[in-house]
């Protein structure tokens, strides 16, 4: 495993952990938590003070729902991948307002298939209006950073601390600050993936997109929850509204349960709660091994054959 930077950007927050190979698996090097006092802002250097002289070789910039531009559209189980970039392109332009002409890439997951049977496609892209940003990182890394979403890369993170779970069907719920997304996972691959945006009363929405993988595929084991969003309260509402309603009931996702721990002792106990707000970013860097994209398109590349 290749020491990785991973940095969460919530709308308020930003999360960042470096991840390298320990003795059994994963090992936890250094942690940061950094306010953000505007959406322009990005607090870099108050970031590299928290994260002191850890050192990484690869870094992923992990993005919420609505900041990653997650694309969404039907396909067949056989579809060749002209058709899916044909597809892809034509969300792109109407969804974001940007021709693919300008400069795009993005990673195409295969969802499915649920119940009945059905495909869908999702894409995280990198559009213009991330350019910005990635280009400020990479010149102050000096290295290439890698975009992903946050609900892709907490389900990695869960794959991974919960392996007993692989052969069950289990819901992954993410609140961010300003999104709700839910995934159901089963054998290492995911099944359903939808999201709306949080309002006044994320714990009915989050109820409403549950019901809708429910009947999309079927009953689920447990949920697990995570988060910046997720509230003490919060999540006792939704242990309240799903009694019994699982075999298992659900838990938080704690992205540090299988991880050893390289930091401060004092720090390590300190950071070992925090596991549901560092699950995009704990699970970004293991992402390549869990959970890889079906296709990569780009806009200066031919489609692959």
């Amino acid at each position: 495993m290749v020491p990785t930077l991973s940095i969460y950007v919530a709308p308020k927050t930003v999360f960042a952990a470096v991840i390298s190979a320990g003795t059994k698996g994963a090992r936890l090097d250094a942690v940061g938590v950094v306010h953000r006092k505007t959406p322009e802002q990005f607090p870099w250097q108050e970031l590299r003070a928290q994260l002191e002289s850890a050192q990484w070789d690869n870094v992923v910039l992990v993005l919420d729902t609505n900041e990653a531009a997650i694309a969404s559209f039907p396909i067949e189980q056989d579809s060749p991948p002209i058709m899916i970039r044909e597809l892809l392109e034509l969300e792109v332009i109407q969804q974001f307002l940007s021709s693919p002409s300008e400069g795009y890439t993005a990673d195409v997951y295969r969802i499915g298939p649920d119940a009945e049977g059905r495909w869908h496609a999702c894409a995280v892209c990198r559009l213009r209006q991330h350019s910005q940003l990635i280009g400020s990182l990479e010149e102050a890394l000096g290295m290439p950073v890698r975009l992903t979403a946050a609900l892709i890369a907490t389900i990695a993170g869960f794959e991974y601390n919960y392996p007993e779970y692989i052969t069950r069907r289990v819901g992954i719920a993410l609140l961010s600050e300003q999104t709700l997304d839910f995934a159901v996972v089963y054998n290492r691959s995911v099944l359903f993936w939808a999201w709306a945006p949080a309002d006044h009363s994320p714990h009915s929405s989050l109820q409403r997109l549950i019901r809708q993988a429910l009947f999309h595929c079927g009953e689920l084991t447990t949920v697990f929850v995570a988060g910046p969003s997720l509230t003490r309260q919060l999540y006792e509402h939704f242990q309240t509204a799903f009694e019994g309603r699982f075999a298992e009931p659900p838990a938080p996702l704690d992205a540090f349960r299988m991880a050893e721990c390289g930091l401060h002792q004092t720090l390590c106990s300190a950071v070992a709660p925090l596991g549901h707000l560092f699950a995009p970013a704990f699970g970004a860097a293991l992402q390549q091994y869990y959970l890889s994209p079906d296709w990569t398109f780009s806009a200066e590349e031919e489609v692959p054959l």
